[in-house]
């Protein structure tokens, strides 16, 4: 595999005081304890997705990020520390028993850009600055404590429970490192927010219709629906969500609604269980999901029966007891039972990361409530490779469409959220027309990319570069493709916004990978990174700029030189850098 630049994040984690407890415990148990400590610190890094590089003396050396780099990996390696912390209570409880002697870590976590093949090469898949900062961290932290750096700090976002810690100096660093404390996380699973909104919500009022007129017919005809709400990540769905949720919950509707985590050790129903919760805490009149007149009499025995199944099984950890059939009968018992006081709304957010076992399940509750007036609403990123099933949000027949498919804001919509989100108290702009245009052009109508790159040219930055927070999701679903579409894909991010097939089978040309271009550029068409452009020679573009712009700064230097030299070397063709 060649060598490619990708953002990760890594972990260090040492034991403090190791060597007063050398002189305590005999080498025979010392070895058995640090043995002990480290089986419980892999099993945090590895349960959230992360890879153990390697153990030096009591150290743990962790990164997130290969040889898979994932949207989240930030987040991944903040829980897997905040995981090991508890982990170690537990180990304590165990070895204070035991031994008379406990344990004490200190964790520093840092994200940054490194070159690596993502193969392990003696024992090391990357290094550099980002470990070595991640290190320093770690030698500053207090005993029980987490540094993570400013970058992670800066991807982990709003889920971060954080105390600055001031700017410190590191050792091999020349500039100070502005540094954070970790103590928390938001929770991943819960619910779209409904509180009010801090920027406008704009040019969605079809969506929104197409979602009220969805939960009317429902009423109107007494029978179950499952539709779902799709578009690319940053699109705007969440935020549909939240406006939509937020007054049905100021009228009293029945609502209930969770979001999937991409990670966890979570049970495969536990969504679906925090979205069940939430409905039936809005349902009972005390705001306990337990209250037993949370439904009308008619229900009877059947809504007995039913929460108690799901009382003991998946309302109190996610798994489907007794058995899954059973679970599943319950759920759906439960929701005809709250249907008979009005429609009954359940969203699901996320759902790219449910587990198959949550997805299958809800392709058959729709049926088991076909006469019963409940919305099963599923939001998340359309399947790689499926078609849109809906028509234009306007259109007459909405309700009776199982898909709406949210397109990227027009033009004239982008300028009004720029304009808001770039406003002062004074009603001017921080910002200047032409960088607020420039931005505008280059997020494409995405919202969030909008508001990143808004929020990035605000501080100081270059708008010409990309934030961190922008490259993540991108930089995650390049690489997922197979080795042929990222060969075409890379190689086309070096021929620019826009190439031909025959000049990227120029640059893959004695490569594994050139009698494949064809159906290479074929699946990243599938996938939604590029797009067919009418006419001849065969030519695609990339779906956005900025997935052009992601995919060349993940090309080595030496790759990226090494191309357009071939492509300078051969007459009429040129190279967009």
């Amino acid at each position: 595999m060649p060598e490619q630049r990708k953002m990760v994040t890594a972990l260090f984690c040492d034991l403090v005081g190791s060597t007063e407890l050398s002189g305590v415990l005999e080498p025979e148990t010392l070895r058995a304890v640090v043995l002990r400590y480290f089986d419980a610190m892999r099993a945090g890094i590895e349960a959230r997705g992360g890879t153990v590089e390697k153990f030096i003396g009591d150290a743990v050396v962790a990164v997130f990020g290969v040889p898979r780099v994932r949207e989240d990996d930030a987040r991944r390696a903040a829980s897997a520390a905040l995981g090991m912390i508890e982990a170690l209570e537990e180990l304590n409880d165990e070895l204070e028993r035991e031994v008379g002697s406990t344990l004490a870590v200190r964790i520093g976590v840092n994200s940054g850009e490194v070159v690596t093949s993502g193969e392990v090469a003696d024992g090391t898949m990357v290094s550099g600055e980002v470990v070595n900062v991640a290190a320093r961290l770690e030698q500053a932290a207090p005993p029980g404590q987490i540094l993570i750096g400013p970058t992670t700090r800066l991807l982990l976002g709003a889920a971060a429970r954080v105390e600055p810690v001031g700017s410190l100096t590191l050792r091999g660093k020349r500039d100070p490192v502005s540094a954070f404390r970790l103590t928390g996380l938001a929770p991943g699973g819960a619910p779209p927010d409904t509180r009010p909104p801090a920027t406008p919500f704009v040019d969605r009022s079809g969506e929104y219709r197409w979602l009220t007129d969805a939960r009317a017919s429902v009423a109107a005809r007494g029978g179950s629906r499952l539709v779902k709400v799709t578009g690319e990540a940053g699109v705007g769905k969440s935020r549909l969500l939240r406006e939509w949720l937020a007054e049905l919950i100021a009228e009293g509707a029945l609502v209930g609604s969770a979001r999937c985590r991409s990670h966890g050790d979570e049970a495969s129903l536990t969504p679906l269980a925090d979205a069940l919760a939430s409905l039936l805490r809005r349902a009972a009149p005390d705001g306990t999901e337990a209250a037993g007149d949370a439904l009308p009499p008619a229900a009877g025995e059947d809504w007995d029966g039913a929460y108690e199944v799901l009382r003991g099984g998946l309302l109190a950890d996610g798994t489907p007891s007794p058995s899954l059939g059973a679970t599943w009968a319950a759920v759906a018992s439960v929701l005809a039972g709250l249907s008979r006081r009005g429609p009954v709304v359940l969203v699901l957010d996320d759902v790219q990361w449910a587990r198959p076992l949550l997805r299958d399940g809800l392709r058959t509750l729709g049926e088991s409530l076909a006469d019963r007036p409940v919305l099963l609403v599923c939001s998340g990123r359309q399947a790689e490779g499926t078609p849109a099933e809906g028509g234009p949000p306007e259109s007459s027949r909405a309700p009776d469409l199982a898909e709406l498919r949210l397109e990227p804001l027009s033009e004239t919509a982008s300028h009004r959220l720029a304009a808001a989100l770039t406003a002062t108290a004074d009603g001017c702009s921080e910002l200047s027309e032409e960088v607020r245009r420039a931005v505008v052009r280059r997020a494409e109508g995405n919202p969030l990319h909008l508001e990143q790159l808004l929020a990035w040219a605000g501080d100081g930055a270059d708008p010409a570069e990309l934030p961190v927070t922008v490259t993540a999701v991108l930089a995650a679903r390049i690489d997922a493709l197979e080795e042929a579409e990222r060969a075409a894909l890379d190689a086309g991010a070096v021929l620019g916004r826009r190439f031909t097939t025959d000049d990227v089978r120029t640059l893959l040309t004695d490569t594994p990978h050139e009698g494949a271009v064809a159906g290479a550029l074929g699946g990243l068409v599938r996938r939604g990174l590029v797009e067919r452009v009418a006419g001849t020679p065969p030519t695609h573009q990339f779906r956005s700029g900025l997935l052009r712009d992601v995919a060349y700064q993940g090309l080595s230097k030496r790759r990226r030189a090494a191309w357009h030299e071939r492509l300078a070397a051969r007459p009429g063709t040129g190279a967009a850098v």
